[in-house]
């Protein structure tokens, strides 16, 4: 069922070619017919790929093949002005709703908000005297950014809270 025939001795520095994969997988599940709660089972995938995902190595192929299967479906939908985004909910992958974009997105902007909080933290202890020239820069540009988005942040929550 699955090659074993790959071996580290591969001659394709920096790994094997996805496109191969990721060519299978668009004749599979063409964007085309892809419906929102269309569910597909990791099982499926790796078997249109002829990976074993209980291997690490199949199970890091399956992952590198799909995150860019998952990459190309999000910007096929941005280009043809599509509502399709592949997300994931356990071992499948799922077509989302309008709904569950919003709450994937609202999400990030969360993890997003946190990075940003700890970034300008992580600023806030440096002592700038220690610093050189290049890195004081750096710094300052970074303080100013991360600043300028935390007050962002701040005053979005603040508006939320108030309505």
């Amino acid at each position: 069922m699955y090659d074993t025939t790959q071996t580290r001795t591969s001659p394709f520095f920096g790994g094997l070619p996805v496109d191969p994969d990721l060519n299978r997988l668009r004749q599979k599940w063409p964007y085309a017919s892809m419906q929102v709660g269309d569910t597909i089972e990791d099982d499926e995938v790796a078997d249109v790929i002829n990976v074993d995902p209980e291997t690490k190595a199949g199970f890091r192929r399956l992952k590198s093949v799909t995150d860019k299967w998952r990459r190309a479906i999000k910007q096929q939908s941005i280009d043809e002005d599509g509502h399709i985004l592949l997300g994931r909910r356990g071992g499948r992958f799922v077509v989302f709703s309008a709904n569950e974009i919003v709450d994937s997105q609202q999400q990030k902007v969360r993890t997003a908000g946190t990075y940003i909080k700890n970034a300008h933290a992580m600023g806030c202890i440096v002592d700038r005297e220690k610093l050189d020239d290049d890195h004081r820069r750096v710094h300052d540009h970074h303080e100013m950014l991360t600043g300028k988005m935390r007050a962002v942040l701040t005053a979005h929550k603040l508006s939320d809270a108030t309505a």
